[in-house]
């Protein structure tokens, strides 16, 4: 379980005054319990927002619950760690009392009105015991901001390689090189990789995706992945070679590889066939909800603590 907090003064600003469009969600009244639980975010109209404001009234519980222990993260799809980076938090301390918790940040994927987005919650997770507080009135404001990288230009386009239903794989085998692929976000970060130890998110084997475009770094043996940024690069000097194997439902293109060569590729993910229609009915759904119609949703992976 990976348990971080980045914070960054240069980050806060960028993600609290450059936002183009918002949405608020309200998610309601969570009991936080030390074995995590999800609630799904119901509401999500238009996009794409890639930064997020959570704010929660925190009242204890019980056993060794302290605010500075609530701990959330975002996942959807087989990706259960979406938060890339923290720029503000407030309101946690290592003590039972009421306190407002706010958290600003980054997420590692747009999302948008048709992204089945959960929330990833709970209270003390690492501490041992049976803990539980109390979140109320739990909202997240979810903005726009421009990608600090932007993405490569010069890529192989792959085209539609999947839909949302789908598991998505990648797949090297037959390959006369060592190739090493990294699966990047049209906002740069890492969401999986073939190196061991490079990311705790999923390999390159039976990926749930969310509607998207995606982006892969491919290179011979000794290459880097960098988590964000599109930083990527190739050794100099490694063998090249042919690559085989599969993008999703489709094969590779421009798949000979000289001596220190990467390459990137891009390719998209689209709905599943008949959800265009369910979609337009969430977006309706959308529009009911603020005119006083509440419905919410619960479905169950990685947090991310937030605390100082």
């Amino acid at each position: 379980m990976r348990i971080q907090l980045a914070v960054s003064a240069g980050l806060m600003v960028l993600a609290t005054g450059a936002a183009a469009h918002a949405n608020l969600v309200n998610v309601g009244n969570l009991t936080a319990l030390s074995t995590p639980q999800t609630v799904n975010i119901s509401g999500i109209v238009g996009g794409p927002y890639n930064t997020f404001t959570f704010t929660t009234n925190w009242t204890y519980g019980s056993g060794s619950a302290t605010s500075n222990g609530a701990a959330f993260n975002f996942k959807v799809g087989s990706l259960t760690s979406l938060i890339s980076s923290l720029s503000f938090v407030s309101g946690m301390a290592p003590n039972g009392n009421p306190t407002t918790i706010t958290v600003t940040g980054r997420l590692s994927i747009n999302v948008n009105a048709s992204t089945a987005l959960q929330l990833l919650y709970g209270q003390n997770v690492l501490t041992l015991g049976s803990h539980s507080a109390s979140w109320a009135n739990t909202t997240v404001n979810f903005t726009y901001t421009p990608p600090v990288v932007p993405p490569p230009v010069a890529v192989v386009a792959l085209g539609p390689r999947g839909n949302t239903a789908s598991a998505f794989s990648v797949s090297t085998g037959g390959s006369t090189l060592n190739p090493v692929v990294g699966l990047y976000s049209e906002l740069g970060n890492l969401l999986a990789s073939n190196v061991p130890g490079t990311t705790e998110d999923p390999g390159l084997t039976g990926i749930f995706l969310p509607e998207g475009t995606y982006y892969l770094f491919v290179a011979g043996a000794g290459a880097t992945l960098g988590l964000e940024g599109f930083d990527a690069h190739a050794l100099a000097g490694a063998a090249g070679g042919q690559l085989g194997g599969s993008v999703g439902d489709g094969g590779w293109m421009e798949s000979a590889f000289g001596e220190g060569e990467g390459r990137w590729y891009q390719f998209s993910i689209v709905p599943a066939p008949g959800t265009a229609l369910l979609t337009g009915l969430g977006l309706l759904a959308g529009v009911r909800r603020r005119r006083g119609v509440n419905e919410a949703g619960r479905r169950g992976g990685r947090v991310r603590r937030v605390s100082r």
